[in-house]
């Protein structure tokens, strides 16, 4: 028994120090030292999982290849426009690694490890962001980007970045109550995240809350966004609100609750802007372009001067077929797609339900916004393997 409970502590040590890479605050950018260290962890952890999987023999899931593809693909894109290949090296890490790192968990049975893993990361760095909230409501730092001017930054980055973590935690949040019964815990968390998001939060961020609440308050909400349902849903409002600009049933939402504009804060430009450039290079796209081209591509409007300096499409598909080019926006678009079908043959009706409303949430607040963080990723890689989970967690309440 001591044994085995050591072995549960080394485990649990050992996965703590892998996923720690997957959840880096913003801020820990602000220090050499921690960039320094979070750089050399991602690269560690990375080559660690990357041999373990070749030791192992492990299979890699489809939605696995999807990733490594894409990433391939933005890596190469970059090397061919004389892009920043520092920045596309440190995102193909993290992305690839999130993916194989799932793979390897869900292969050997350590998909409950990984969840436990994932809620003491979320739980520390909400609750820390949340009290530098409180504490200095005017901002923790301040960044100076050329685009858009001064921003101010708290323990998880600028309020833009608060739903980056908000969506992940409240689907780690139901996973681990379910696979635990711990509820206090996992509604604390939840609390704290939604707390956060009121005192300073985006409008992105705040549609994404409702959308959540509505679903974990309103028992036939959660019953009609089936799997199905919430990909059709998504596919019409992107191609309603970006393609055929037709968004006028959503002016109620936009101007009288968010209080913004119909062009979407000028975004129709950037749109416009980003379907011209992908379709000069529709293959593989640009790569990560440094910030001065990508403001050449996107930036050059002529009625809009806050948009002069956009730095990113502001839509996470055309920002996926900017870098990738049609192929990897295919390749992304199948790994979303595997990622609901995923949710509908979970065997867990409730997981099935969290996973699919956080992909649904993800998909909406995609339409506006751009999230190239492993966090989100993690939203339509981890669907994949709920059924994973829950083998798991069986076979571990009968070895106890």
């Amino acid at each position: 028994m001591i044994r085995y409970s050591m072995k549960i502590r080394k485990d649990s040590a050992l996965f703590f120090a892998l996923t720690l890479p997957l959840f880096k605050p913003l801020s820990m950018d602000f220090f050499p030292v921690t960039s320094l260290f979070y750089s050399i962890l991602s690269i560690v952890t990375f080559v660690y999982v990357l041999l373990e999987t070749i030791k192992n023999k492990i299979k890699i899931h489809l939605v696995t290849q999807c990733m490594i593809l894409l990433e391939i693909i933005i890596f190469i894109s970059t090397a061919i426009n004389s892009g920043s290949m520092r920045n596309a090296v440190d995102n193909a890490i993290l992305i690839v690694y999130a993916a194989i790192f799932i793979n390897y968990c869900a292969e050997k049975n350590r998909m409950f490890l990984l969840i436990k893993s994932m809620m003491l990361h979320l739980e520390l760095c909400t609750y820390i962001n949340l009290v530098t909230v409180i504490m200095k409501p005017d901002g923790f730092f301040t960044r100076t980007i050329s685009a858009y001017g001064k921003t101010q930054e708290w323990f998880l980055g600028s309020d833009h970045y608060f739903v980056v973590w908000a969506i992940p935690a409240f689907l780690i949040a139901i996973l681990y109550c379910e696979l635990t019964g711990d509820k206090k815990r996992s509604y604390f968390l939840i609390c704290a995240t939604i707390v956060t998001q009121f005192i300073k939060g985006s409008s992105t961020g705040l549609v994404g809350i409702v959308i959540f609440l509505l679903w974990l308050v309103i028992p036939i909400i959660r019953k009609v966004m089936t799997p199905f349902r919430c990909l059709i849903v998504a596919i019409v409002l992107f191609v309603s609100i970006v393609y055929l600009r037709n968004s006028d049933f959503l002016e109620p939402i936009i101007v009288g609750m968010l209080g913004k504009d119909m062009t979407f804060t000028n975004r129709l430009e950037i749109w416009d802007n980003s379907i011209k450039a992908i379709g000069n290079k529709p293959l593989l796209g640009y790569g990560i372009l440094y910030t001065d081209a990508v403001i050449g591509l996107l930036g050059r409007t002529e009625s809009s001067f806050i948009w002069r300096g956009a730095t990113h499409c502001h839509n996470q598909f055309l920002q996926i077929g900017l870098m990738s080019g049609i192929i990897g926006l295919v390749a992304y678009i199948a790994a979303i797609v595997m990622a609901f079908w995923g949710c509908r043959s979970c065997d867990n009706k409730r997981m099935g339900q969290v996973a699919t409303i956080c992909l649904f949430i993800f998909c909406v607040i995609s339409i506006t916004e751009v999230y190239q963080y492993p966090q989100m990723y993690m939203l339509f890689i981890l669907p994949c393997y709920l059924n994973n989970v829950e083998l798991y967690t069986m076979s571990d309440v009968l070895e106890r």
